[in-house]
């Protein structure tokens, strides 16, 4: 069989083309494809949703100032009685993120209560949604 050229990325940052046998090729290869799946994966896992888009729209509004919604545009009875019919969880996380003298930030709480910061990110996002249409129904 006849030596195949190759350009090969070692891992001391040089590069260097090479020939091997259409095994090598093939099995480096595959070995390449492997990694980059490998680091998709990662990536998709480790992807914040406030850094996401869907149809041009930011799945989490990370402009929404819980207080300030209370304060200005709504009244802070209004936000009151809606932030009282979250759910008990919703409302701990809303509280400890946003309303607290001592907020915290979404990795501090993931971090307290054994959580992965996404999936902090996607509860901020649900009980804001949620906040929004209790308001609304107001």
């Amino acid at each position: 069989m006849e030596p195949i050229k190759i350009t090969y990325h070692f891992a001391d940052g040089h590069v260097e083309e090479i020939e091997v046998e259409q095994e090598v090729a093939d099995a480096l290869k595959e070995l390449d494809r492997q990694e980059y799946n490998n680091t998709q994966k990662e990536s998709r896992r480790h992807l914040l949703l406030g850094g996401m888009e869907y149809e041009g729209e930011n799945l989490v509004d990370l402009r929404m100032d819980t207080e300030r919604i209370a304060i200005g545009e709504i009244g802070a009875a209004k936000f009151w009685v809606a932030f009282r019919k979250l759910k008990p969880r919703q409302q701990e996380l809303l509280f400890s993120l946003y309303l607290s003298d001592r907020s915290i930030s979404p990795a501090e709480y993931a971090k307290r209560h054994g959580l992965r910061e996404e999936s902090v990110w996607q509860n901020i996002w649900r009980a804001k949604n949620s906040l929004k249409k209790l308001l609304e129904k107001l």
